[in-house]
């Protein structure tokens, strides 16, 4: 399964995209384009947690305070992602994840390089636009 990796910036439509992708989902899935449920929807917000070291008002909220609560977090999410791709794989060509989080969380090399590890275990190919 491939992996299309859109990495929006905040303020520019993005969410606009995100909504529209949701509401289209059926019609994207008929394609053979999957678009996951358990990153948050319709922004996948979960995926940048599972990889940033970055501490905001995001994770504040849900009363995580320290990078280990982050991760802990992050956890059970990223692997219950990897089970779910793991049911779809067989159904649809390309997964569409989009997040512009990832453009404000997931900055050092050493996250980006842990979330690049990360899909390249899940996914056979991944492009990021």
């Amino acid at each position: 399964m491939r992996c299309v990796l859109h990495i929006g910036t905040e303020k520019t439509a993005t969410t606009l995209l995100q909504s529209w992708v949701y509401s289209n989902r059926d019609a994207l899935g008929q394609k053979g384009v999957y678009l996951p449920d358990g990153l948050g929807k319709p922004n996948n917000s979960n995926l940048a947690v599972g990889f940033s070291s970055v501490l905001d008002s995001w994770l504040r909220r849900r009363n995580i305070e320290t990078l280990e609560e982050s991760r802990q977090y992050a956890e059970p999410v990223l692997r219950d992602f990897v089970e779910e791709i793991g049911r779809v794989s067989d159904t649809y060509d390309t997964c569409l994840i989009s997040s512009e989080q990832l453009s404000t969380k997931v900055l050092n090399i050493d996250d980006i390089n842990r979330l690049s590890d990360f899909l390249k275990s899940v996914f056979d190919q991944v492009s990021i636009i």
